[in-house]
Formats: structure tokens, sequence, C-alpha cells
């Protein structure tokens, strides 16, 4: 297929289709060695926006557990910061964002919270999901016969989401998809991912990573990523605004998010 100027902003339009004010921006769920101390996730939107009303929910995706929420993290009392960022990381300890000497970090306009995740976020499948009205409870279970549909939901609206899905055979579940937003991983893939981060265009991309724990630079594998060649070039960026792969690179990562869309369609 020709990727032209006009296929490539379609993909991106359709790759943010679902994109509110605030969003998922980064998730790091599976450093080299101990994860924890070294796990974050990145929200990102209009500088100094409010989070009031939003939670994160982690929800299992794997085996019998599917469908239970693993954890509910609450951003009510924060704001992102006045570069739009807001970044929760589960210790003090600053990871590098970029392979350049020295200690770099986040942006100081960043907002930033640290506390642990409790239980620590897990390697396996599971789906992040932004929501308000949150009126559900810890471990239940939300998709009760393991279909890969929720049969409850609840919360008023999903504002984002994304699913990281493991590809070791098993059954594994990425509810993000059902609710019109993307699965990253899955038998399609030769690995798992340990950290997804979102485009500028809004298309999410994901890598295996490597680097020295703790503080990084934790740099994309050159070859167990969805970006392509150059993707050992990008990493793990808290509290720093994502740079976007090669456009070539996202565009094909975008057709392929739309043939799965499509194929949950037919």
């Amino acid at each position: 297929m020709r990727i032209t100027a006009s296929v490539v902003a379609l993909l991106a339009l359709a790759g943010a289709a679902h994109a509110g004010t605030v969003q998922l921006s980064e998730i790091f769920v599976n450093p080299p060695g101990t994860d924890n101390g070294q796990e974050f996730f990145e929200l990102c939107g209009d500088a100094g926006e409010s989070l009031s009303g939003l939670k994160l929910i982690i929800i299992e995706g794997d085996g019998s557990g599917a469908g239970s929420i693993d954890a509910i993290l609450d951003l009510g009392s924060f704001s992102l910061g006045s570069n739009g960022l807001f970044l929760w990381r589960d210790s003090s300890s600053v990871i590098d964002t970029s392979p350049t000497a020295g200690v770099q970090g986040p942006d100081a306009g960043t907002t930033i919270n640290v506390a642990d995740f409790s239980p620590d976020i897990e390697n396996g499948s599971n789906t992040y999901l932004l929501v308000r009205g949150f009126s559900g409870a810890l471990s239940a279970d939300l998709d009760t016969d393991n279909d890969g549909i929720l049969d409850v939901t609840p919360w008023t609206s999903v504002v984002d989401g994304v699913s990281i899905v493991e590809n070791d055979g098993a059954a594994n579940i990425g509810y993000a998809a059902g609710l019109g937003f993307s699965n990253i991983g899955g038998i399609a893939f030769t690995f798992t991912p340990d950290i997804v981060a979102r485009g500028t265009d809004g298309v999410w991309y994901g890598a295996d990573v490597l680097g020295t724990n703790p503080g990084g630079f934790y740099a994309f594998d050159a070859t167990q990523n969805t970006i392509g060649p150059g993707a050992e070039n990008f990493g793990a960026t808290p509290g720093v605004k994502n740079t976007v792969p090669a456009p070539g690179a996202m565009a094909l990562l975008s057709l392929g998010g739309l043939m799965v869309a499509r194929r949950r369609r037919a």
C-alpha cells in the first residue's frame, strides 16, 4: 500500500479519535531488573488542567482473573503542570530522560506525585483506563465470563485507555480495544512491551527497554518494538513530553491499528 500525505493525516486522526483533553501519555511497567522504584505512568493535556473526578483503573487481563480490578488510583487532588504533564512515580529516585551524561529528570513544569504502587504494576496483560464517575471497588470482576467484553462498567465515562497484552501463548485479554482505544502486544508480537507511550499524533507505540537499573536511561530495544528502525534513539521519558518516531513508522503503526479496528467491526 502506498502511504500518501492524506493517508497519513487520516490515520493520525483515527489514532486520536477518542482523545480527551487529559490523556494517558506513558506507562512503564517492566524496567530491567527490580521493578519497584522505577515504575511510573504519565498523563498529558492542557497546562494546569485539573484532574478532579478522574481515577486510573487497572484491570487484570491474565487467565481466570481477567476482568478483576487490580488497582484504583485517585487523581482528583492533582492538576497537570505548567507544561501539561503529570507524573506518578513510585520512588523519589530520578530516572534519566535522555542518554546525555548527568541526571536530567522530569521537566520543572511537570506535576509529580511520589507514591508506591500497591500492588506494584504487573508485567502481564493489563488494561489502563482513565475514568470519571467511578463507583466500583477493588477486586470487582468486570468480565464475569472472561470473554473479553466488560459486563460491568462502574463509571460514567472513559476518558482514555490502553492495554498491554502479553504474548506468552496463554489466554490474555486487553479491554481497551473493545472500548475504542488501543491494545499493544498479544500473539501478533514477538515480545510483551515493557513500556507503552503515545506519540504527539495520538498513536501508541510499545517496546522492550534496555538500561541500567536504577535510574536508566532506559532506551528502547532496537528490535523488540513497534516503531521500526531507529527505535533505539527513543526511550522512557517520565515527566518530559514524548518524542514521535519517524513519520513513516508511525503511519504503518496507525495502519495496523485501523486494520485491527476494521476486523472487530466486520
